[in-house]
């Protein structure tokens, strides 16, 4: 079942704080902005937003700790390993 099955759906009706062309989106906003709009008494952002943030961090990290042990292998095997491991130089 999709949304449009229920009732029409319109983005800008159903989806709670959904920024105007206006506004800048979650995405482009520094992490300090973000952290005071999450902080207000408004349902969104939420959740999924912070998860998003969260998530994104955590990828940003394995991939430091990849670059990292890339650059200063341990071991040959190791070597083997972290040379098989996609690296994302910059986002």
């Amino acid at each position: 079942m999709a949304l449009n099955d229920v009732a029409p759906f319109d983005i800008k009706k159903k989806v709670i704080g959904m920024p105007n062309e206006s506004e800048k989106g979650l995405v482009q906003m520094r992490v300090r902005d973000f952290i005071d709009e999450v902080s207000r008494d408004t349902p969104a952002p939420g959740g999924g937003s912070i998860a998003a943030l969260a998530g994104a961090l955590g990828a940003a990290l394995v991939s430091m700790v990849a670059n990292l042990s890339q650059k200063k292998p341990a071991s040959k095997e190791h070597e083997k390993v972290c040379s098989r491991l996609p690296l994302r130089r910059s986002l």
